[in-house]
């Protein structure tokens, strides 16, 4: 009886599977799987549309009303094609009255957009202008971005003391990128001293904060310096990386 029994549920076994191997060959079945994720896809991207299109004519309400973040939020809108359909002019429009409002990442995104002349002529003294607004008002993004315009004569005169003061500001708010670029200015005496220990300092903090060329800047500035300077200067760039930190805490 039990051999029955086993023999019988081991052909029920063999039976399912060969109906699912034949199921699986049948031309028909994979499609109409097919067919059915990408109805319910496109379902899901339609929704998620319909929903991106509602924000949008609420932000649009709103920044009407003199709601300064939802102006700042429909110029993203325009700018990424969320909602509405892509527009720099009308992205440049919102940005603007947000802008003039007092919003600072309304201000850095102009500077951006004059920067590479998106909906608008480029223009780089403009945007050294709203850059330097942006800056002035704690925008890291931004005042990176000075410090670059003044290194490479982008909008003001070429000015490597200027660069290293925005590079330096940038520092403090936690910019890899110019804690990089300082540390270079260090390494190569570009409106600064010429001073190796600075230059490893910095480039070893730049590399603790993940930037991706600083480790073969800051091992090259480790050779110019001697084992007790370099120890001395790897202490100097734990505090510093502290303090930067300690200082984004409280942004």
């Amino acid at each position: 009886m039990m051999n029955r029994t086993g023999s019988f549920r081991s052909l029920l076994l063999l039976l399912c599977m060969v109906g699912i191997v034949l199921l699986a060959g049948i031309p028909g079945c994979s499609k109409t799987q097919k067919d059915s994720s990408k109805k319910q896809s496109d379902r899901k991207e339609k929704s998620q549309n319909q929903l991106e299109s509602k924000k949008a004519e609420n932000y649009r309400k709103s920044a009407e009303n003199g709601d300064v973040n939802a102006m700042y939020n429909l110029g993203v809108f325009y700018y990424t094609g969320q909602g509405v359909p892509k527009n720099y002019r009308e992205a440049m429009t919102w940005y603007h009255k947000a802008a003039d409002s007092g919003n600072v990442q309304a201000m850095v995104m102009l500077s951006q957009m004059y920067y590479k002349g998106q909906g608008v002529q480029m223009d780089y003294q403009k945007a050294v202008s709203w850059c330097r607004k942006a800056a002035e008002n704690g925008a890291s993004e931004a005042t990176y971005n000075l410090g670059v315009m003044y290194d490479k004569g982008q909008g003001v005169p070429k000015d490597y003391h200027q660069a290293a003061r925005w590079y330096r500001k940038a520092t403090q708010l936690g910019h890899a990128k110019a804690i990089f670029n300082l540390g270079l200015m260090y390494a190569q005496g570009q409106g600064v001293p010429q001073d190796y220990t600075e230059a490893y300092v910095l480039l070893s903090v730049a590399a603790i904060f993940g930037y991706e060329d600083a480790d073969k800047a800051r091992d090259w500035a480790a050779s110019k310096l001697t084992p007790s300077a370099k120890l001395a200067a790897q202490s100097r760039a734990n505090k510093l990386f502290k303090q930067i930190q300690a200082g984004m805490a409280k942004q």
